[in-house]
């Protein structure tokens, strides 16, 4: 393998690993979006949302 094969690798894997990122992020804030459009924030008074969640905002 030359360094443009290579080089064309890498990006396609970095591209890959950030859309699974962002759909993950995505798939997650599925659940908040619902309680939030039901005018349910009881979620945001969790611990765990504070620290594993945090991001999606």
């Amino acid at each position: 393998m030359n360094n443009e094969v290579i080089n064309k690798e890498v990006d396609e894997k970095i591209n890959n690993l950030e859309e699974d990122y962002h759909s993950n992020i995505e798939g997650i804030s599925t659940k908040y979006i619902d309680q939030i459009l039901q005018k349910d924030l009881s979620f945001y008074e969790s611990r765990r949302w504070k620290t594993r969640n945090f991001y999606i905002i």
